[in-house]
């Protein structure tokens, strides 16, 4: 612990000089930006909060069952470099890893031998507005809806894919929200609450993104294509929050004469009104908070 006096300046501010070696050791310079907070009458001094080496991990390939999944936490976790060890590397893994990757922005490979593939994350911070991502998943949610009404399979797949990446960026930014303080307060995060309930938004909309891309296997008729097209312009007003368009979800058809397109569309219900609860309760936060 260090001591510090109040010193004035001018008639109505204070301050206080920071210990030198706090500024070497949370490498800071002059006029970088540090937080303030009263807590319980306690003040808190805290920094950015970017770590540049909470980054590296090495571990055995046969030892990672679900490498998807494992690639997914490091992702979100803030891994900025991942390195795989094989005993004797297939094509078919190093192909493997690569389609996975395509789901993570950021994520590529720097780095590959006969025993290794190395991934390193390619940006340098991730200062990114949590709402201009949504927006532009609803966006291509939109154009699955259009690939699925021609029949492009194949577009629809990418698409999807598309969707994943972003859902991906958007939990990672989420986690790095709970450590740093400055991206919390540029996507108006102003507590873990807040962090909960964007999860719980984002997986929702990648459940409504997965039920289009299961409509590819069902035989669907123009009409469930038309129902379909009302129920998916209710996302164009999620991250605008429009209380007067949650409230008129029932106005929307979701049901079928195909049983398992019907199956879908109960599913699709169920999710818009979970969309429509977090939204009344982001509109909440907002108003009281």
């Amino acid at each position: 612990m260090e001591s510090r006096r109040i010193q004035s300046v001018g008639k109505g501010s204070y301050s206080i000089s920071l210990p030198k070696g706090w500024i070497i050791h949370n490498h800071l310079r002059e006029k970088d930006l540090v937080f303030i907070e009263n807590i319980n009458n306690n003040l808190i001094i805290s920094t950015r909060n970017f770590s540049s080496n909470k980054n590296a991990i090495s571990v055995n390939y046969k030892e990672i069952k679900n490498l998807k999944e494992f690639i997914r936490m490091c992702y979100i976790k803030g891994v900025n470099r991942i390195k795989i060890n094989f005993v004797n590397k297939t094509e078919r893994e190093s192909e493997s890893i690569r389609d996975i990757l395509g789901r993570f922005n950021g994520y590529d490979i720097s780095n590959e031998d006969a025993q290794s593939i190395e991934i390193s994350f390619l940006f340098k911070d991730v200062d990114i507005d949590l709402e201009k991502i949504m927006r532009r998943e609803i966006y291509l949610i939109n154009l699955m809806l259009e690939q699925l009404k021609k029949k492009n399979f194949e577009e629809l797949k990418k698409l999807e894919n598309s969707v994943d990446s972003l859902n991906n960026l958007s939990k990672k930014i989420l986690f790095m929200c709970l450590e740093n303080k400055t991206l919390s307060k540029d996507n108006q995060i102003k507590d873990s609450y807040l962090i909960y309930t964007y999860l719980e938004l984002i997986r929702r909309l990648e459940r409504v993104a997965d039920c289009i891309f299961s409509l590819m296997e069902e035989d669907y008729s123009h009409v469930d294509l038309k129902n379909l097209g009302g129920i998916i312009s209710f996302l164009d007003n999620v991250v605008k929050i429009k209380k007067e368009e949650s409230e008129e979800l029932n106005k929307y058809v979701f049901n079928s004469n195909n049983r398992n397109v019907d199956i879908i569309l109960k599913k699709l219900q169920h999710n818009f009104e979970s969309i429509r609860d977090i939204l009344e309760v982001l509109e909440m936060d907002k108003s009281f908070f």
